[in-house]
């Protein structure tokens, strides 16, 4: 929801706050949209609610801007007490997360406030050449390429969940993929994930990931750092 447009983003639309496009959605209709689906949910202790999919390319004081209407509605008006996922810019890839100088997500997202405590970094991190998820080879190490992640949850005393990554049906990737679900395991950091489709073409039967649970919750606290 980086766009106007929920069901062709992230690729095209305009980006949802940009006051210099008139095609825009305002920050305000973002929050006044979360606050409508915020009541309608409000009740159901099951459902999650993940803010926007991968925001790219925009600026991160926009991006922070949007999360923080969206977290405001969610619990003021919408009454809801439900876990919130919250992305960072880069396509919220874990690997990325430090980098950017001064649009780094590790920048921003520690100033976004709920007044419950209950939301969550929301990160995307696929193992190939790229962090797409389009190759089949996968080749980078999750331990490595999320440990500035990691150290910036620490220090922050915030939680993520890997909401996207995945890999091809491969021996290699069935290596790496039980790389990333111990480090998940290993790191009270990370409260749960759910995997996504990988691969040279996705939508192929060909290069499915191998079989494990859609989602996974670990039993761990979701504590939401005040201190900037």
């Amino acid at each position: 929801m980086r766009y106007n447009d929920p069901s062709s983003q992230p690729f095209s639309g305009s980006v949802i706050g940009n006051t210099t496009d008139p095609t825009s959605a305002t920050t305000e209709q973002f929050g006044q949209f979360w606050g409508e689906l915020a009541r309608r949910f409000a009740d159901n202790e099951k459902v999650i609610f993940g803010l926007m999919n991968e925001p790219h390319d925009m600026p991160s004081a926009l991006l922070l801007a949007n999360l923080q209407a969206a977290v405001d509605a969610i619990r003021g008006g919408g009454g809801a007490k439900n876990l919130i996922i919250a992305p960072g810019n880069s396509w919220t890839g874990g690997h990325a997360w430090t980098q950017g100088g001064a649009e780094a997500s590790s920048h921003w997202l520690g100033r976004l406030r709920d007044p419950l405590n209950n939301t969550a970094i929301d990160i995307h991190e696929y193992l190939d050449e790229d962090f797409s998820g389009g190759h089949e080879a996968c080749t980078q190490d999750p331990a490595t390429n999320l440990a500035d992640l990691t150290a910036w949850l620490q220090a922050n005393g915030l939680r993520a969940m890997i909401t996207e990554f995945g890999g091809s049906n491969t021996t290699g990737c069935h290596e790496m993929l039980d790389d990333l679900l111990s480090y998940m395991e290993d790191n009270d950091e990370y409260i749960g994930w759910t995997a996504w489709a990988a691969g040279r073409s996705i939508p192929s039967p060909s290069l499915p990931l191998p079989p494990f649970p859609l989602l996974t919750v670990f039993p761990r606290p979701v504590p939401w750092s005040r201190s900037l």
